[in-house]
């Protein structure tokens, strides 16, 4: 039963997390149990999350996740996630920073001119 769980959960663990291997997670299968330290996130998918165009995510990560399942309750009680600190690097594109830089030299003379 666990190397079932443990299964399903390294690749659903792939499309979130960098470099997410089974080793990486503690899983109490009676107790419906995960967690995980240190890991990284995938950032096209917390781009994909935070829904915010023009921006880049740099890099992501999260100090820790705590999952609770009921396993034998999973109609009635819900599911549990707690995430720690979770930090995320983000910039605007370079062609988006060239572009300000440009219109912002494009204002500075047309400021000093008399009025």
């Amino acid at each position: 039963m666990e190397a079932i769980v443990a299964n399903l959960l390294t690749r659903f663990g792939e499309k979130f997390l960098k470099n997410f291997k089974r080793e990486d997670f503690h899983l109490n299968v009676l107790r419906g149990e995960i967690s995980l330290r240190n890991v990284e996130l995938q950032e096209s998918v917390i781009r994909e999350i935070l829904g915010v165009p023009n921006i880049m995510v740099t890099k992501a990560s999260c100090s820790s996740i705590y999952c609770k399942v009921a396993l034998t309750r999973l109609k009635y009680d819900p599911i549990t996630v707690v995430l720690g600190h979770v930090i995320i690097n983000a910039q605007e594109p370079k062609h988006l920073l060239d572009f300000q830089k440009e219109k912002e030299k494009e204002k500075d003379p047309k400021e000093k001119e008399p009025k």
